[in-house]
């Protein structure tokens, strides 16, 4: 923010949503970008990047009353950058308050472009539920307990597919890998070993993606241990980060 006015900060005042877009838009600007972010160049085709979106098309039937160009362009941004709570909704109440719920949605989608990300090894896909044989695309980052990043950790990552006909377990009563397989980047296994994907210096490890068939339930796991240690859901689950995702029919 650059104040209530340009001399005042007004600081007893409620924020309004057309507020909150230009908070969100010059937040963004300043952040730097994490995995599935989307950036522009600064000014033309070449330079510095940002994050924002230089897409001007929206949803909404009620944005004639906002005067303020700076305004406009920042509602029309955070909607294409997906940060507005309903992608769908047809009206965005820029002269209304925001709510403490529209702006916690609204921070946390923000967030998401950002090298924001919760402590520990977390793994993140694109989708968790969609339709029709998707592609998906996962990313794994690695933060202390400060958020910090911390870069070199070597990930491995394994899937799972649910069955209904018949019955495959995912860990044997060893506690040891049974009925999962690697994923595209995963090298053995179950097994962190030299050949996996290591965090970079911003504590992100390379995005990766699967294709998932029609139908399907597929749980997704990364760890971190010793290089040459295999997974056991005995020792490692709590230090593992496992996600889900579905598909359903459609596309």
């Amino acid at each position: 923010t650059v104040g209530k006015t340009a001399t005042t900060f007004a600081p007893d005042d409620k924020t309004t949503r057309e507020e909150m877009a230009l908070f969100l838009t010059r937040l963004l600007k300043k952040a730097t970008v994490g995995p599935g972010g989307n950036t522009e160049y600064v000014t033309g085709s070449s330079g510095a990047k940002e994050i924002k979106s230089n897409d001007t098309d929206h949803n909404f039937s009620d944005l004639t009353g906002v005067t303020l160009y700076e305004s406009l362009t920042a509602v029309k941004n955070i909607w294409n950058l997906g940060v507005t709570e309903d992608s769908t909704a047809t009206t965005y109440e820029p002269q209304s308050d925001m709510t403490r719920k529209a702006m916690a949605i609204m921070m946390a989608n923000a967030l998401s472009h950002t090298n924001a990300r919760p402590a520990g090894l977390v793994l993140q896909a694109s989708t968790y539920r969609v339709g029709g044989t998707p592609t998906v695309t996962f990313s794994a980052t690695h933060r202390t307990t400060g958020f910090l990043p911390v870069s070199g950790t070597p990930v491995d990552t394994f899937r799972f597919t649910h069955v209904i006909t018949a019955a495959p377990v995912r860990f044997a009563s060893t506690g040891l890998c049974s009925g999962t397989e690697a994923t595209t980047v995963g090298s053995t296994k179950c097994t962190v070993d030299v050949a996996d994907p290591t965090t970079n210096a911003s504590g992100n490890l390379a995005d990766f993606s699967a294709s998932l068939p029609a139908y399907s339930k597929v749980d997704f796991w990364a760890w971190t241990a010793t290089v040459g240690t295999a997974y056991d859901n005995d020792l490692h689950a709590t230090g593992a980060s496992k996600i889900t995702i579905e598909t359903t029919a459609g596309s």
